[in-house]
């Protein structure tokens, strides 16, 4: 009796090690949805206190931009709070439409992104247009889904 368990749950974890490695194989057929070739990767905290406006945090990334953007053989530079694949849990925000009670609040992931993140990134735009660094000429916040 023993030896026919010990079997079955050899088998079981033969065949589950089979499938993990055929999802993984599969997994590695498919893109990510962006290009991780020639892209440098830099975490950045930008210092503020209370007094630090949204301007002085703005005008700061900027500099950073214009900066990076100098240096030879750099082609685009972008900014974003949070890489693909990379699950922060403080950007999930909770949004209730007007009219609607809480327990029909919906939540989603909030992901700020400069004008040229996507270029950086190698991701392509599947639809639409792109936006550019001024939201008065977007009129003002932009939502890419």
């Amino acid at each position: 009796m023993l030896t026919v368990t010990q079997g079955a749950l050899a088998l079981v974890l033969v065949v589950g090690a089979m499938l993990t490695v055929r999802s993984f194989q599969r997994l590695q057929g498919h893109g990510l949805g962006f290009d991780p070739d020639r892209t440098l990767v830099m975490r950045m905290c930008i210092p503020h206190t209370e007094d630090t406006f949204r301007d002085d945090i703005t005008e700061y990334s900027r500099a950073v931009r214009a900066r990076i953007a100098e240096v030879p053989g750099v082609r685009s530079v972008g900014i974003v709070n949070s890489l693909p694949l990379h699950m922060e849990l403080g950007n999930i925000q909770t949004l209730r439409l007007p009219g609607t009670s809480e327990d029909d609040a919906l939540s989603a992931e909030n992901r700020l992104a400069t004008a040229q993140y996507f270029a950086a990134a190698g991701i392509d735009s599947i639809a639409g247009r792109s936006f550019d660094d001024d939201p008065g000429a977007s009129g003002g916040h932009v939502i890419i889904d």
